[in-house]
């Protein structure tokens, strides 16, 4: 099984090239690629779109000749069809990106979630058909990420936004070309525990992203740092044969560095993730 790891903290402090750089000496085989930052230390050309083909096209480029690919790119965080999001989808292609990560595009109040949760499917559905409908034309996959939903009326976490496994497996098989990305952190917020979700799930499961949390709390921090019940997880992940990449998004965790010891935090990442790695394929 192959292990990737969102790059977000890097490109912070470091090149791109130097990025890739990074994860290669970690021994981590797969690049999760963050549209929506902005605060990169070497900005990419956006301003054109042509350059930031280029662009793309030559990272993809080093990035093979160090043994390592970009499997998923996250999308901005906007919602619209147009502009930004389309030019990023352009970007994540000549990456070689096999899948671009969405996020609900909206979700419901506490109390039309309440009254009918099922609707969400239809709602979600729909805005993500538009979307893959984008992505085929440009030879990617979608991949429809479970969040959670906050009312902060009566202080409390919802599961609206697909955090309920059978609605996030329902728009993921709504269309051809959309798969369930299962963030497992964001599942244990919503207090649906991750090997529950990956079950319901199953096949539609394609894109992981990995980190741990505190049931409430956001920390998207390292497994075994939080509460989720990893050899369950891992048991799960073997039982319905995931054969996806074990891809890391510790990005609270990685901010807590300086950059000068962030690459040995990337290296510790990759140490656990092959530990995991080792129970899910054992």
């Amino acid at each position: 099984m192959k292990l990737g790891f969102s790059v977000t903290n890097l490109l912070r402090h470091y090149s791109s090239l130097e990025t890739i750089d990074i994860v290669a000496r970690a021994g981590i085989d797969c690049i999760d690629f963050p549209f929506y930052e902005k605060n990169l230390a070497e900005p990419w050309p956006f301003m054109e779109e042509s350059a930031a083909l280029s662009r793309a096209e030559e990272l993809k480029k080093y990035a093979a000749d160090k043994g390592v690919s970009f499997h998923q790119a996250h999308e901005p965080f906007a919602f619209a069809l147009e502009g930004d999001k389309l030019k990023c989808m352009r970007c994540a292609a000549a990456l070689g990106c096999k899948y671009f990560v969405m996020h609900p595009g909206l979700a419901m109040s506490y109390e039309d979630f309440m009254a009918a949760p099922y609707k969400e499917t239809e709602i979600l559905s729909e805005y993500f058909n538009g979307l893959a409908e984008l992505l085929r034309d440009l030879g990617l996959k979608g991949g429809v990420e479970n969040i959670f939903c906050y009312d902060s009326k009566r202080g409390l976490v919802y599961k609206g936004a697909m955090a309920t496994p059978e609605i996030h497996k329902a728009v993921a098989q709504s269309h051809p070309d959309l798969c369930a990305c299962l963030d497992v952190g964001h599942a244990n917020i919503a207090g649906v525990p991750p090997e529950k979700a990956v079950e319901i799930l199953d096949s539609s499961l394609e894109v992981l992203h990995v980190h741990d949390s505190r049931d409430r709390a956001f920390e998207h921090t390292l497994p075994y740092l939080g509460s989720i019940n990893w050899d369950a997880l891992a048991a799960a992940l073997k039982r319905i044969g995931f054969k996806g990449v074990f891809s890391f998004e510790t990005n609270n965790f990685m901010a807590a560095y300086p950059p000068q010891l962030m690459p040995a935090a990337v290296k510790l990442n990759a140490e656990i993730g092959r530990f995991l790695c080792a129970k899910i394929e054992g």
